[in-house]
């Protein structure tokens, strides 16, 4: 009992204040208060402790050297310092998806057109090249998509026109939006739904997946595929797992759909 006495007046009385000792103190301070704010602040707690360690270990290593006679106040200022210092770089490097803000459902929209569709839509879609696989390349007469990303979501649509005379398997192309969700490099897991439904008053499906990911929090995307003669039009969003205003904007951008001529 009176060595834990001693060793609390070391830390405690100026008097006998042992530098080595403070920096030891401080250094497990610093590296429990990492550990459990990663678990706090990150998706992937591992990182975080990587993190936290990582700077522990160097704070260690310049104190222990220079010895410097730091008062427990120092010592508090440079724990916080690691600690948030920490906990911002593994937000930033981690990358949590950011929620949608709750205005974005009831804000004006534009409409925006995409070869023989149109949509509303809260922000303008640019064109995006899509490098298609070569099986599929080659059933297809012509492609165009369109995308973007801002305030926490995704839009990406989709047309495309496949060679006449080649069969379209609707339900097969709806399984497969979901399948190559999985090839997404960092994806740990992409499990998914498809519902047989129609759009525009022509065959359709809706899709729904989450996306579980090997570096970051867990992604929502909700989707529809809509067959029109020789064209196939395919749309997403994709927004944080369990965004609480996904759904609302998701249904107003399913509703705002309508054919239109083509130019």
């Amino acid at each position: 009992m009176s060595s834990d006495r001693e060793m609390f007046s070391e830390i405690t009385d100026p008097a006998k204040r042992d530098p080595g000792l403070l920096a030891k103190a401080a250094g497990i301070g610093a590296a429990v208060a990492t550990y459990f704010g990663m678990n706090l602040l990150s998706y992937d707690a591992r990182l975080g402790v990587y993190i936290g360690f990582a700077l522990t270990v160097i704070y260690f290593v310049i104190v222990a050297k220079g010895k410097p006679a730091i008062s427990r106040a120092a010592v508090l200022a440079i724990a916080a310092a690691i600690f948030f210092g920490s906990s911002y770089i593994a937000y930033r490097v981690i990358h949590r998806p950011e929620a949608l803000a709750p205005h974005v459902a009831e804000a004006p929209w534009i409409a925006q057109t995409f070869d023989g569709i149109s949509m509303e839509l809260p922000w303008q879609l640019d064109p995006t090249p899509v490098n298609f696989p070569a099986e599929i390349q080659a059933l297809l007469a012509s492609s165009s998509s369109w995308s973007h990303e801002d305030g926490g979501g995704y839009v990406m649509v989709s047309r495309l026109t496949r060679r006449h005379g080649t069969l379209l398997n609707l339900a097969g192309a709806a399984q497969g939006s979901i399948d190559n969700l999985r090839n997404v490099p960092g994806t740990k897991s992409a499990i998914g739904t498809k519902h047989e439904t129609t759009l525009l008053g022509l065959p359709a499906f809706d899709t729904e997946a989450r996306i579980e990911r090997e570096g970051g929090g867990a992604l929502q995307v909700h989707g529809w595929l809509v067959a029109d003669g020789d064209d196939l039009y395919h749309a997403e969003f994709i927004t944080a797992a369990d965004d609480p205003n996904a759904a609302a904007v998701w249904s107003r951008l399913r509703n705002s759909v309508k054919r239109i001529a083509r130019a």
